[in-house]
Parts: C-alpha cells; sequence; structure tokens
C-alpha cells in the first residue's frame, strides 16, 4: 500500500484555519432577515397556546371545554388522549388540552377558561433524596460493575471476597479519600422553544419545525398521522438553539399538524417559556459517594462508589459504564440507582453522561490532591496511566499545553489560598474529558 503523507501549515502560512473570518449567515442573524420557525407566519394562519398541568402528579376527574370554546376569536379546542377524564398525569407541566384561536390574546383567554378538576396525589421530585426516595419506592437498580487485580479462588465466596479485597485495598493505600458529589438536573433553555408552524397542501403536510434533525422528522409526523414520509415536507432554516432536545415534532407538533388538518387553516404552536423549561427536556441529575485509595505517589489504587439521579418519571440515572470517568483504577466498585421523580423526561445533551460523570468522578481526584498538599495538575498527570481510552500520551501533551498557555503554574494554588474579590474566590481547575472518538493524536 502506498504510503500517505499530511502536510499541516503552520499558522502563518494558513488560510483558513487560526485566522478571522465572516460567518456565511452573519448578516442575515444579525439583520433579522434570518427566519426562525417563530418567525413563519402564514395567511389565515392560527395561534395555539397550551394548558399545562398545575401538579407534579395527580388524576383527571373532568374536563369542560365549552367556556374556552365561547371565547370569541377561538376556533378549535384539541384535547391529548393523555389527558382525557380518567387519566393519570406523572409530571409537572404536562400538557393538558391546546386552544387555536385568531389571536394569540384568543387563544391565551381560551386556556385560561378552560375548567379541569383534578384529584391531586402524592407528588416526589427530590432526586439527591436517595433515602426517601427508596422508602417511597421509587428507585430501581442501575447496573454495576466490580474490577479486581486480585481474582477470587475457586473455593471462594465472590461477594465475600470483593468485600474483604476492596477492605484490604484500602487499608495497604497511602491516602484515602471519601467524598459526596452531585450535579442537579438542568434545562436546555432553548432561546427559541420547542414548537412549528404547520399547514396541509394537496393531501401533503408542510411543516416549519424548530429542529435538529430535519432530514429526521418527517419519519416522526409520518407516523404518528398515518402518512408516509414522502408525504411530509419539514423546514427549518435556522434554530435557536436544541442542544440534543430537538430530534423529533413531539406530541405537541402532531397536535398541531392534526388542528389544521381539523380547521382548514396553517397553526402556529410553540411553547411557552415555562413549558420549555419543564417539559422539552432536561440533563439528568446525578449525586455519587465515592472512596478513593492512592499510592504514595498519588496515584489511585481503589475506587469504591455508590450514585443515583433521574431522568425523570421513566428512572433512570447516569449510566453507571461511565463511572469512574476516564481515568480509571486498576480496581473499583461501582453501583448505579435509577430514581423516578414526577418530572419532566431527560433528553440527549451534548455527550449524555458524560458531562455528570466527569464532574462526579474527577472532583475526588482534586480533592486527593488537596488532602495530599499537590497541585491537582501533578494527581492528574500521575493517574494518566489509568486512562481507559489508552491515550494517555495525548492527554498529557494536551494538559502541558493547556498548562503553560494559561499560566498553570503560577497561577495555581491550594484550596482556599486563592485571591478574593469581596465573596468571589478566584482558582483553577482541570478536568479531562472523552467523546465517541476519544483522544486524538493529532
Amino acid at each position: 500500500m502506498a504510503e500517505t503523507k499530511y502536510y499541516w501549515p503552520s499558522r502563518e502560512e494558513s488560510r483558513v484555519i487560526g485566522k478571522s473570518h465572516d460567518r456565511l449567515d452573519g448578516l442575515a442573524k444579525a439583520s433579522g432577515a434570518a427566519k426562525y420557525t417563530y418567525d413563519i407566519n402564514l395567511p389565515k394562519m392560527l395561534f395555539a397556546r397550551a394548558l399545562g398541568c398545575p401538579h407534579a402528579h395527580c388524576k383527571i376527574k373532568s374536563i369542560d371545554t365549552k367556556p374556552a370554546e365561547r371565547v370569541p376569536g377561538v376556533v378549535h379546542v384539541h384535547v391529548f388522549e393523555h389527558a382525557q377524564a380518567g387519566s393519570e398525569i406523572k409530571w409537572d407541566g404536562e400538557l393538558i388540552a391546546v386552544v387555536a384561536a385568531e389571536s394569540e390574546g384568543a387563544a391565551a383567554e381560551g386556556v385560561a377558561k378552560l375548567k379541569v378538576d383534578y384529584e391531586v396525589l402524592p407528588a416526589f421530585a427530590d432526586s439527591e433524596d436517595l433515602a426517601k426516595a427508596e422508602e417511597l419506592g421509587r428507585t430501581t437498580k442501575g447496573g454495576g460493575k466490580v474490577v479486581t487485580e486480585k481474582e477470587p479462588g475457586d473455593d471462594d465466596d465472590e461477594d465475600e471476597f470483593i468485600e474483604q479485597e476492596i477492605a484490604r485495598l484500602f487499608k495497604a493505600s497511602d491516602v484515602v479519600v471519601e467524598g459526596y458529589y452531585g450535579v442537579d438536573a438542568i434545562t436546555h433553555c432553548c432561546l427559541e422553544p420547542h414548537g412549528s408552524t404547520v399547514m396541509w397542501k394537496d393531501g401533503k403536510l408542510e411543516a416549519w419545525l424548530s429542529t435538529q434533525n430535519v432530514s429526521g422528522t418527517d419519519d416522526g409526523f409520518a407516523r404518528d398521522l398515518e402518512l408516509t414520509a414522502d408525504e411530509v415536507n419539514v423546514y427549518c432554516d435556522y434554530i435557536g438553539g436544541g442542544f440534543g432536545s430537538k430530534f423529533a415534532p413531539d406530541y405537541w407538533g402532531v397536535a398541531a399538524a392534526k388542528i389544521s388538518k381539523a380547521t382548514g387553516r396553517p397553526v402556529k404552536f410553540m411553547l411557552s417559556r415555562d413549558q420549555e423549561l419543564k417539559i422539552a427536556g432536561n440533563r439528568p441529575s446525578g449525586y455519587i459517594k465515592v472512596k478513593i485509595g492512592a499510592d504514595k505517589n498519588g496515584r489511585v489504587q481503589v475506587w469504591d462508589s455508590e450514585h443515583w439521579g433521574t431522568a425523570g418519571f421513566s428512572g433512570g440515572a447516569v449510566s453507571q459504564s461511565v463511572i469512574p470517568y476516564v481515568l480509571v483504577p486498576p480496581n473499583y466498585r461501582r453501583k448505579a440507582t435509577n430514581i423516578s421523580t414526577n418530572s419532566g423526561s431527560a433528553r440527549a445533551w451534548r455527550a449524555p453522561n458524560h458531562p455528570q460523570a466527569c464532574a462526579m468522578s474527577q472532583v475526588a481526584l482534586d480533592d486527593l490532591a488537596a488532602k495530599m498538599g499537590k497541585d491537582s495538575y501533578d494527581i492528574f498527570m500521575a493517574n494518566l496511566a489509568n486512562a481507559d481510552n489508552g491515550k494517555a500520551d495525548v492527554y498529557a501533551a494536551e494538559m502541558e499545553i493547556g498548562a503553560k498557555l494559561i499560566g498553570w503554574k503560577d497561577l495555581w494554588h491550594p484550596h482556599g489560598k486563592g485571591p478574593k474579590k469581596g465573596s468571589v474566590v478566584e482558582g483553577l481547575g482541570m478536568a479531562l474529558h472523552t467523546w465517541g472518538g476519544v483522544a486524538n493524536s493529532s
């Protein structure tokens, strides 16, 4: 096979990388000429607003749409199938009904006039409170794994061996650190909420959808509307943020299409800001209790952790497979617990599981450095031999370059010793990350 040679130009020779360039869409966005889904307005278009459930957990005893239908300007009221009388609603904000009207004001008034009788049921939303979740029966096993360099003998009880071996490894460690860390669930908070403007033309659906998945959402519409994908056209020239949360038309997008078909008019249905925050996705929470044991050089030899969190009512937590993160000691035990809460479901968010796993795992290394009186850079460097993707050399080079660029050795300081500006304490921290193709030698 012929050898392939690559040439990487110097910064001075480069015409693209390292240079400033005008964005191709910069003028359109800066001038307001760019049209987002929110900006699409069609002739004879109806405006839709939705009623979200005000309770985290309840049963709908009855729903009366007649007062809303009598509001001047209201054209159509759509009650979701999951919100019919007798239905159980399992999280705050779940949409109950949509009102379509000649104006946004009429739609909002129509929503206010909907009469729903709720039977409020017990709810649970604190995913950090593992003990309470267990008491309420809101937990399921999230998996786990144990790896030890020394393996049990043929006659050993495996569980007993693991307990004894983990205890022995900690006893043999020069330094032991225990910590409790966590990150709350956070929302994507897209500047442009989820939503669409839809119309029917010659039996086909035309949908201007705020989406990251233009080529795939036609299938989503088609499946729920009993169409073929060829009978759906999806448009999205510009999107006001998605970050992993906008890959489907969602049930509210399908509702807009159904209302449009029923009325014979275009419909614009965008979630309100509070609905966007409650039901349009979030990044799952994660909390961890961890104990690590290291040798005198700061290299971690044993890890023992239990973590938990929620991805909403369906349960779920940060995957146990990414704990400990990147730097995996030769001996470890990990356990995960899923918690079901009465809150909206999680969605993908830029490297699902990884940001939480990074924070939950690697703060322990910083605490190890503090306990040993060492620079955290040196502790991370000492643990690169534990990099589970085989790219320790790449991480080392990246760390050296990064430390030089930010003046790490001059600016770093031990915990609590940094300069203060009022109540703000300045400091430096570091972490290692990975995703997909892992670190790249280029």
